[in-house]
């Protein structure tokens, strides 16, 4: 309960630009950190994890907004994957990408950005997560999207020239 309000609180914040502090974030940096802590985190499920560094990517935006999209979407990828299977992060200069094995299927592309939407619930999920990234990459005009292929969950954040 207090996971789900702190994240609605987080939305309605989002939503009324509260955020306005805007620093240069090193988004290699960023997401390497936060990589390191979700492979401790989630050693138990015996999951394989590559990060693949194809250049700097650097973007003006609050570093705990962008915290949160890193972190959400390293997340998922490694809550809703399967056991045993794997995690890839892609920086490039203009692009981050999570993908992570998933046997179920495609997960529905129209929905998943909703809130309280949940293709398979999981314990300790509130649904929000992939509502935060949406909602953030609104925000400083990023483009989030989804896509399956080959039997992998791809999340990728585009940021503009």
């Amino acid at each position: 309960l207090v996971r789900l309000n702190r994240s609605l609180l987080l939305l309605s914040k989002i939503d009324n630009g509260q955020f306005p502090e805007a620093e240069e974030v090193d988004v290699n940096a960023l997401v390497r950190r936060t990589a390191e802590d979700m492979e401790e985190i989630y050693a138990y499920r015996s999951m394989r994890f590559a990060l693949v560094d194809e250049g700097p990517l650097t973007a003006r935006m609050n570093p705990s907004l962008a915290g949160s999209v890193v972190a959400n979407l390293l997340k998922n990828a490694f809550v809703h994957g399967d056991e045993g299977g794997e995690v890839t992060a892609s920086v490039a200069p203009r692009r981050f990408t999570v993908c992570n094995s998933g046997a179920g299927g495609p997960l529905d592309a129209g929905r998943i950005f909703d809130r309280f939407y949940q293709g398979t619930k999981k314990e300790g999920s509130t649904g929000l997560g992939l509502a935060v990234v949406d909602a953030v990459c609104r925000l400083y005009g990023l483009k989030v999207s989804y896509s399956y292929k080959e039997g992998r969950h791809c999340f990728a954040v585009d940021f503009p020239a």
